[in-house]
């Protein structure tokens, strides 16, 4: 193989200590199979590789860990989809799941048969408009499917990822791309790219009419959810000549009624060729090695012409258009504005207005209107597509304040953009942030992967993207305010979210479908192969504690310290063996930090300082722990531990916030009892614990109006005599950090341990089902029981368990209801092994599902907890999923204390991983159903139903068990 370098030399810079950093230069370097820029002095190691056939394959090195986060991302979506079938690009990304003519079949040419017939039923199905004779075609539909799925193998996609221990195995489609994913280990990477090759090779579409059912469920939560209505109304105002707002990812539901298989083809020979595709990988690989590797399994395919999509160009409007959206979740204002797309001069602007007004901690919104506390909450969202933006500004109301008001606070800020009031140091320290989080957030290769996706997706280029930091730099004020006078002002679209019942929901009503066929117990010649075929073992590494964190006790408090060894940033947290569990007002006391001062300083000053120094800090109250944490560069540690430690122990109280504070808590807690997923949490909290729960260990309203500012200050202030840790993850040595500790930390020599509360799983002697009456398409279904204490001799029979019956894709559970019955989008089961050594476990599962398939959606579960199919090859396959898992995963040192203290809660002074993997080997298909049978059949539950009365019968739920309708004061507490 010859290999020819060329150097391209763009520019030079000189870097002094503010300046971001650049990449400046690239080489060229070329093969036989492709041709690949790397650039010079690149902190991520980025290659961009084009192949022969006009394939891209973009890589990030990173050795932190032995796996390799993967995208495989085309250049379509949503917007590309025929105005006749919209949604077509989403349910396209469901069937990739679905094999090839090689796997997932197990008689290619007698399924084909059948396929076929499936094909023209859809065709006449869809063209057809009298009910009775679509009922008829659609019984057709699935009779046919029935015979079908004899000669098909379902899930053996998900099977092999399983079988390399994946991860992650998911994709998503948007506006301009469809991307799919998987976190795979490093000597998989052969395996992944043959199978990947195979799936975009020849794809079939079988088991179709099952997986539509799963698209139906995602669009029946999509019409439960305001937030999606709000965004859907939002686009189809700001882009009415575009498909950004013609059209949504989920599809219409008349067109979601009447699929085209055929259309669903065209489409694929359409996009998914290979100018048109890239395979982003980040991780610990030979980025060469990799390149060759892609080159060779998708040499099949061919470059084809790709039409651009075209549009007519949105009109300005001259006044702001005002909508009303009805839902019953709190209410809310959006205010959208429109920009040019990606790689404008204006996009990059906006993306610096949109840190001066919310980034945070310092923006005009964070200080102005939620520090001030004058909104329940604020934020900014910029989304940049390829041909357009949207710049949008959302607000939450306090108790007695208008929508309109909260609309007009927000656009206020706006207005100081535009007349330039805001600091200029302001934008120093956005662009130090900014270079701060990259540095953390580029430690992930997922996050790694999805900035190469954004690269490549928008056309901007790695060098171009990364580089953009550095060309904020050069952007003036009257640029800002300019930009902002623009495009930022009267021609807006503002969407107002209220509460009340939305008379325009469609409800998808479920067709008839019998289950299909899944022969799992079935395997394909390409998957025996494939499984046969050796990969390299990679040794495990578990956490070290002893070797990696350096412990001191220091007149009783106890400092933990890990030597970063990669960046120059900090972690410093103060661990309090002091929860919600011990002291009601504690979460009260936590958030009262973030808007109080000092004598010396106020909370706008603490917020300014912190983020000019790229540092900053949280308070957070857990159930029994709570902590106080600061993080930033290390060439700032001093002076922001200075900051923070006057904050903490020289506390200032202000009545003002200390009233908004509780005002604004009284009005969230209102709101959570109208928002159906924070129901379904407190209702699934009840069922397990009963009506003393976690959730309600609040304080009551009494206590909340008894509360004072000086309560919360004392609060703060004693925080210094809790028995708490010090943990610290940077690049100080331990001296400097022990000096600096005892030189500005106070804490009392004496520290207390207070005892909390404790809330144990009810026993239960029958089955119980507790039902909340919620306006909602969906029924959300929990089972919930208490189980034996924790041991640790059991945990890698826990997991080999939760893993067969309920762990992925290719579990039980999902492979039942979902694939099989198409009875839920949604669905997992699993046992919960307690997080305290002296605590029980528990047995947790949910379906979310139409409420027209409740009672057989419920039934299909209860089959499964009662009678473990047994498959031996799927078990198989997936304890070595586990262990590939287990090989393969690493404790990262930045999280190895906290790690340390959840080893700790269990009674271990070691990693447990160690223990299951010691013992896995030696767990079987019978140990696993034995446990199932001991543990979970014949027990009995407690449920806990959420959904519309109306929908589902009493009747019903009385064939489960006792059942108790409880009202919104029941599961809250207030």
């Amino acid at each position: 193989m010859k290999r020819y370098i060329f150097n391209f030399l763009i520019c030079t810079l000189a870097f002094n200590a503010s300046a971001q950093q650049r990449i400046s230069t690239y080489h060229i370097e070329k093969t036989e199979k492709w041709t690949v820029r790397i650039y010079d002095n690149d902190p991520l190691a980025v290659r961009e590789y084009t192949l022969n056939n006009g394939m891209q394959v973009i890589t990030s090195v990173n050795k932190a860990e032995p796996r390799i986060y993967s995208m495989v991302a085309v250049k379509t979506g949503s917007k590309n989809d025929p105005s006749t079938n919209t949604g077509l690009a989403h349910y396209l990304e469901h069937m990739l799941f679905k094999g090839t003519d090689k796997y997932g079949t197990l008689d290619w040419e007698k399924e084909k048969e059948q396929l076929s017939k499936i094909d023209a039923l859809y065709e006449i199905y869809n063209k057809t408009t009298d009910d009775t004779r679509r009922k008829e075609l659609y019984r057709q539909i699935d009779s046919v499917s029935q015979l079908a799925a004899k000669f098909s193998i379902a899930n053996e996609y998900d099977k092999m990822c399983q079988a390399m221990g994946a991860s992650g195995t998911n994709a998503f489609t948007s506006n301009e791309q469809t991307v799919y994913i998987n976190d795979v280990p490093s000597n998989m990477l052969h395996k992944w790219l043959e199978l990947e090759a195979e799936r975009y090779r020849n794809p079939i579409l079988r088991l179709f009419h099952t997986e539509l059912e799963a698209v139906y469920e995602e669009k029946n939560i999509g019409m439960d959810n305001d937030n999606n209505k709000v965004w859907e109304a939002l686009y189809a105002k700001l882009f009415e000549n575009h498909n950004y707002g013609k059209q949504t990812t989920i599809g219409t539901v008349e067109h979601l009624k009447n699929p085209s298989l055929l259309a669903i083809r065209e489409y694929y020979n359409k996009y998914y060729v290979p100018n048109n595709m890239a395979i982003i990988l980040s991780g610990d690989f030979d980025p060469d090695a990799a390149a060759d590797g892609v080159a060779e399994h998708f040499k099949y395919m061919g470059t084809k012409a790709i039409d651009s999509y075209t549009f007519e160009p949105e009109q300005p409007h001259a006044n702001p258009r005002k909508l009303d959206i009805y839902g019953p979740d709190a209410a809310f204002v959006t205010v959208g504005y429109r920009l040019p797309g990606a790689n404008s001069r204006e996009a990059l602007i906006a993306k610096l207005i949109q840190l001066i007004l919310n980034n945070s901690s310092a923006g005009l919104i964070d200080i102005n209107l939620v520090q001030e506390q004058k909104v329940l909450s604020a934020n900014v969202y910029l989304d940049i597509l390829n041909d357009y933006s949207a710049f949008v500004l959302t607000g939450k109301p306090r108790e007695g304040q208008t929508l309109e008001e909260v609309r007009e606070l927000l656009t206020d800020q706006m207005k100081l953009v535009m007349e330039g009031k805001f600091d200029d140091d302001l934008i120093k320290s956005i662009l130090l942030n900014e270079e701060i989080s990259k540095i953390r957030e580029f430690k992930s290769n997922e996050t790694r992967c999805g900035f190469l996706l954004e690269s490549y997706v928008n056309g901007a280029g790695y060098q171009k993207h990364y580089n953009e930091l550095f060309e904020m730099q050069k952007i003036r004020k009257e640029e800002i305010m300019e930009l902002a006078k623009e495009f930022l002002n009267q021609d807006r679209v503002e969407v107002y979210k209220r509460e009340g019942k939305d008379s325009g929901i469609q409800k998808i009503e479920k067709p008839l479908i019998h289950p299909v066929e899944l022969n799992r117990d079935k395997q394909s010649e390409f998957v025996t192969e494939w499984l046969e075929e050796e990969a390299t073992p990679i040794q495990p590494v578990f956490a070290d504690f002893k070797n990696k964190i350096q412990n001191k006790d220091f007149d009783g408090l106890q400092i933990h310290y890990v030597k970063n060894k990669e960046n120059r940033l900090f972690q410093l947290e103060y661990r309090y063996e002091y929860g919600r569990f011990h002291n009601k007002s504690l979460p009260l006391a936590m958030a009262y930090i973030n808007l109080i001062g000092t004598s010396e300083w106020t909370a706008a000053d603490i917020s300014k300082k912190m983020y000019a120094l790229g540092c900053s800090f949280n308070a957070y109250c857990g159930d029994k722990n709570s902590y106080l944490t600061l993080s930033g560069p290390e060439e700032n540690f001093e002076k922001a531990l200075q900051i923070f430690e006057s904050l903490i122990n020289h506390p200032k109280s202000d009545e003002v916030a200390f009233k908004n504070l509780i005002e604004n808590e009284i009005k969230s807690r209102n709101d959570a009892k109208l928002n159906n997923r924070i129901i379904a949490s407190r209702l699934s909290q009840y069922a397990l614990y009963g009506t003393a729960n976690p959730s309600k260990w609040i304080l009551n309203s009494e206590e909340l109006k008894k509360l004072s500012a000086e309560e919360l200050i004392k609060i703060i202030t004693s925080l210094s005599g809790i028995k708490h840790s010090v943990n610290y993850y940077g690049q100080r040595a331990f001296a400097f950090l022990e000096r600096s500790i005892n030189e500005q930390h106070l804490f009392s020599r004496t520290l207390k341990s207070p005892v909390a509360v404790e809330f144990i799983p009810r026993t239960t002697d029958q089955n119980e089902v507790y039902f909340v009456n919620y306006d909602m398409v969906q029924a959300n279904i929990f089972w919930t029981g208490k189980s034996n204490n924790f041991d640790i001799r059991e945990s890698a029979k826990i997991m080999a368990f939760n893993q067969y019956f309920g762990g992925d894709m290719s579990s039980v559970v999902f492979q039942n209801i979902r694939e099989s019955k198409a009875l839920a989008y949604s669905t997992y089961a699993y046992y919960n092994q307690a997080r305290y050594a002296d605590k029980p476990n528990s047995i947790i599962a949910f379906i979310g599902t139409q409420a027209d398939k409740f009672s057989d959606a419920v039934a299909a579960m209860n089959e499964l907890m009662q009678q473990l199919p047994e498959d031996s090859n799927v078990f198989v396959l997936s304890l070595e999923s586990l262990k590939n898992q287990l090989e393969t995963k690493r404790v990262l040192d930045e999280e190895l204390t906290a790690y340390y203290f959840q080893m700790k809660n269990l009674g271990l002074d070691s990693d447990i991983n160690e223990i299951i993997y010691r013992e896995l080997p030696g767990i079987d298909l019978a140990a696993v159903a034995a446990f199932h049978k001991s543990r979970m059949a014949g027990r009995v539950f407690s449920y806990g139903v959420l959904g519309n009365k109306e929908k589902i019968s009493n009747a019903s739920l009385q064939k489960l068990g006792k059942v108790t309708t409880l009202n919104l004061e029941d599961i809250f507490g207030y």
